[in-house]
C-alpha cells in the first residue's frame, strides 16, 4: 500500500474512532466532534461554589480535524500532524480572573495532554501486570486551584501554530472559605516556612521512589514481606533492576509506594522528598518531546498526588535525578547519556539532537527548548497541587557537571526564570540542590538567584559531632533564604546496616537545631515504619514553638570532648532549645558487629567504646544569657517526648549559664531541652 493510500485509511479510521468509542464513554466524558469543555472536578455544569484550595479540572475537546492531526502524531503516521506536547504546534490555556471590587487578578494556566489508564493486575504473575488505556479519556485537560476566595471567571483559548482557532467561555464559579491548607510559603523571617500563616516545620525524610520492598537480613534472606512484593521482579532491590525501555516499571512498585506513603503519614511524617527517576515517574527518556508512551507514568504520579491530597501530606518534588545526563553514575548504565547496545539506546537528547557530551544538555538551544516544554507540562499537570511543597530543579547538579559551573549557573537561572516569569508560576517555591555548596569562585552563583527561593544541601558523611550542620548553615545564611538539608546521612558507607540507627536518630534531631528550616530529612531507612514513629515525637516537641523566634544556632563541646550541646537561642537570649548528646554513642561504638561500622572512618580512640557521660561534672554552658538571670530548663526524653525533669538555673556574672543534665547512658544517650525565664514559657501566638 502506498504512503498516500495508507495515510488516507488511517485518517478515515481516526475520524470514525470517536463514534466507535461513544458507547464506552463515562457519564462525564467530553462531548465529541466540536470544541467543548467538560467539568471533571467538581462535577457540575452550572457555576458551582468551590472550596478555597480545592483542585478543579476540566476536559477540553478539540474539533474532529484537530483531533485527527493529534492522533496522526501519536501513531507516527505521515501527513499533517500536531504534537500535543509542543505548545508551538498546539497551545491550549485558560485565562482566569478573580473579580474584586477594587481590582482584578489574572492568571494564565496551560492545559496538558492526558490519557487515563487502569492497572491490569489480574494475572498471578506480577511480571504480566501492566496498564490499559481508559476508554474515552484521551484529550486535553486543564487544572486550577483557587488560592483566593471570591468570584472567578475564565475563558479557554485554543491556538494552533500561533493562530487562535477557538475560544470558550466565559465560565464562572465562586471560591468560598474552607478547611483545606494552601501552598507552603516562606514566613516573615525569611528562614522558615508557613502554611496559611501558621508555622510549618517539615518533619520526615527521603522516600526517593517507588520500589517493591521486602526486608532482607545481612546475608540476603527475606525476613519480612509487608506489601506482598515477594514475587515481584527485583523485590528488595532498590534501584535500577528493571531496564526494559518500553516499561520503566511494573504497577506493583507504584501501588506499594502508595501504601508506604500511608504508613509514613500514620507514623507522624508531614513531609517527604521524592526524586523523579527515569524509570519511575519521568515522562521523557526514549523519545524527545513526545511523552505519549510514558503517559502511564504521569498517570501514576496523578495517583500519588491524589493520595497526598487525601492524607494532607507535603511532598518535596525533585524534578530531575540527572542520571540521563552523566555516564553510568553509581554504575547505572541503562539510564545514562550513552548507548550501550540495542537494549540501551541512550538518552533521547543525545540521540535526536546529535549531541556529543552531556554538558551540551545545558547549552544547546534546542535541548533547552525541549526541556522547557517538559517543565511546562509538569507545571501544567501538577502545578495546581497544594500538596507539592516545592519544586527542586536537579539532584546534586554539581555532581553531574563538576567541570561546568558557569554553564550550570546559566542553565538554572534560565529554567527557574522560565517557570516564574514566562509560565507565571509563582505558587510553588523553587529550589536548587547541591552536594555541598556551589563553586561560586568558579562562576556558579545559583544560591543567589532571585528566582530561587530555597537552598537545598545534601550532606553525606561519617562524623562523631554534629556541629558540621551549623557550620554549613552559617555559610549560607547571607543569602537570606531557608536552608534544607534535603539529604542527610552517612552516604554509601553502609553504616545504616550496622549502626543501630544511631546516625539516623542524631541527624533527625541535630538538623532541627542547626538553623535549617526542617528536621533532618534522612536518606536512609526509607521503609522503616517503626523508626518513622520518631516523627510524631519531633512534631510534638515543636508544637508550642516557632522556629522563627530563634535566630542563633549555638554549639559547644564538653571539656572532656565526650559530649556536645546543639541549640537555638532567641535574639534576646532569654530562651533556647536544643539537645545534648553523648559522643561515645556513634556508628562504631554501637555497631552490631557486622558491616562497615567497625572498618570505615574509624574514629579516634576516645570514641571507639561507649561509656556513660555525667551531667553534673564538666557542665556544658550557654553564653550571653545575661548576668544573674534565672531560668527554667525542661528536659525531655527523645524516645517518647515526655518531660522527665525541670531545673532552675542562674546565669553567672558574665552571662554564662551552666546546663546540668542527667547521665547520658545507653538507654538515653541524648536528651532534649527547652529553656525559658520562670514567668514565661510559651510565646504568645497572637
Amino acid at each position: 500500500m502506498g504512503v498516500t493510500m495508507r495515510n488516507t485509511v488511517i485518517l478515515m479510521l481516526l475520524t470514525l474512532l470517536p463514534h466507535c468509542l461513544m458507547s464506552q464513554v463515562r457519564p462525564h466524558s467530553i462531548p465529541k466532534r466540536s470544541f467543548a469543555l467538560d467539568w471533571i472536578r467538581p462535577k457540575a455544569f452550572i457555576a458551582p461554589n468551590v472550596e478555597q484550595y480545592s483542585p478543579m479540572e476540566w476536559g477540553l475537546n478539540l474539533s474532529d480535524s484537530l483531533k485527527a492531526q493529534v492522533d496522526f502524531y501519536l501513531v507516527n503516521a505521515y501527513g499533517s500532524s500536531l504534537n500535543p506536547f509542543d505548545p508551538e504546534q498546539i497551545d491550549i490555556y485558560g485565562e482566569f480572573r478573580l473579580i474584586r471590587e477594587d481590582d482584578t487578578l489574572e492568571k494564565r494556566v496551560n492545559a496538558f495532554f492526558y490519557q487515563g489508564f487502569q492497572r491490569r493486575t489480574e494475572s498471578p504473575n506480577l511480571e504480566k501486570w501492566g496498564w490499559k488505556s481508559e476508554p474515552g479519556s484521551r484529550g486535553f485537560r486543564l487544572r486550577f486551584t483557587p488560592a483566593d476566595t471570591g468570584q472567578y471567571e475564565f475563558q479557554v483559548y485554543f491556538r494552533v501554530k500561533n493562530r487562535e482557532v477557538a475560544k470558550l467561555g466565559p465560565f464562572r464559579f465562586r471560591s468560598v472559605p474552607g478547611k483545606r491548607s494552601g501552598y507552603m510559603k516562606i514566613d516573615g523571617s525569611g528562614r522558615y516556612f508557613e502554611l496559611d500563616e501558621e508555622p510549618f516545620v517539615p518533619v520526615g525524610q527521603n522516600l526517593p521512589k517507588p520500589s517493591c520492598y521486602v526486608q532482607r537480613d545481612s546475608v540476603g534472606n527475606i525476613v519480612e514481606d509487608p506489601y506482598g512484593c515477594l514475587n515481584c521482579p527485583c523485590a528488595g532491590i532498590e534501584d535500577w533492576c528493571n531496564h526494559l525501555k518500553h516499561l520503566p516499571m511494573l504497577p506493583k512498585p507504584y501501588m506499594t509506594y502508595l501504601e508506604e506513603v500511608e504508613r509514613f503519614k500514620e507514623a507522624g511524617g508531614n513531609y517527604f522528598r521524592m526524586i523523579n527517576f527515569p524509570f519511575t515517574y519521568e515522562i521523557e527518556y526514549e523519545k524527545l518531546g513526545n511523552y505519549f508512551d510514558r503517559l502511564h507514568c504521569a498517570w501514576e504520579l496523578d495517583q500519588l498526588v491524589n493520595k497526598l491530597d487525601e492524607l494532607d501530606l507535603k511532598m518535596h518534588f525533585n524534578l530531575f535525578l540527572g542520571y540521563p545526563v552523566v555516564k553510568a553514575q553509581y554504575g547505572v548504565i541503562n539510564w545514562d547519556w550513552y548507548s550501550d547496545g540495542l537494549d540501551d539506546p541512550g538518552y533521547c537528547y543525545r540521540n535526536e539532537l546529535k549531541l556529543n557530551e552531556p554538558h551540551e544538555f545545558l547549552t544547546d538551544p534546542r535541548a533547552k527548548r525541549y526541556y522547557k516544554n517538559r517543565l511546562r507540562y509538569i507545571i501544567s499537570r501538577w502545578g495546581y497541587s497544594t500538596n507539592i511543597a516545592l519544586f527542586e530543579m536537579m539532584s546534586e547538579i554539581n555532581n553531574k557537571f563538576p567541570n561546568h559551573p558557569k554553564e550550570v549557573y546559566a542553565w538554572q537561572r534560565e529554567m527557574t526564570d522560565y517557570i516564574k516569569k514566562e509560565l507565571g508560576h509563582t505558587e510553588h517555591l523553587l529550589a536548587v540542590n547541591y552536594i555541598g555548596n556551589p563553586p561560586s569562585s568558579k562562576g556558579d552563583h545559583s544560591f543567589a538567584l532571585s528566582s530561587v527561593d530555597v537552598i537545598t544541601h545534601n550532606m553525606h558523611r561519617a562524623t562523631i559531632r554534629r556541629n558540621d550542620l551549623q557550620k554549613a548553615w552559617k555559610k549560607q545564611r547571607s543569602y537570606g533564604k531557608p536552608l534544607l538539608f534535603s539529604e542527610v546521612g552517612t552516604g554509601d558507607l553502609g553504616f545504616e546496616r550496622c549502626d543501630q540507627y544511631s546516625e539516623w536518630t542524631k541527624d533527625l534531631w541535630a538538623v532541627l537545631f542547626s538553623g535549617s528550616a526542617s528536621a533532618g530529612l534522612n536518606w536512609h531507612e526509607a521503609h522503616n515504619v517503626e523508626l518513622w514513629k520518631s516523627y510524631e515525637v519531633v512534631s510534638d516537641f515543636l508544637k508550642p514553638e516557632r522556629l522563627s523566634h530563634y535566630d542563633k544556632p549555638y554549639t559547644m563541646l564538653g571539656r572532656h570532648k565526650d559530649k556536645e550541646l546543639l541549640a537555638l537561642i532567641d535574639p534576646d537570649h532569654k530562651r533556647a532549645m536544643g539537645m545534648v548528646h553523648n559522643l561515645t554513642w556513634n556508628y562504631h561504638s554501637f555497631s552490631n558487629g557486622t558491616g562497615s561500622c567497625l572498618e570505615k572512618d574509624v574514629p579516634e580512640q576516645r570514641y571507639k567504646t561507649f561509656h556513660p557521660v555525667e551531667g553534673e561534672k564538666d557542665r556544658l554552658k550557654l553564653k550571653g544569657m545575661g548576668s544573674g538571670n534565672t531560668y527554667i530548663i525542661r528536659w525531655y526524653d527523645p524516645r517518647d517526648g515526655q518531660e522527665i525533669e525541670r531545673q532552675e538555673v542562674k546565669s553567672g556574672l558574665f552571662g554564662k549559664l551552666l546546663i546540668p543534665h542527667k547521665e547520658l547512658d545507653k538507654e538515653r544517650p541524648f536528651l532534649l531541652f527547652k529553656l525559658s525565664p520562670p514567668t514565661v514559657w510559651v510565646y504568645d501566638e497572637h
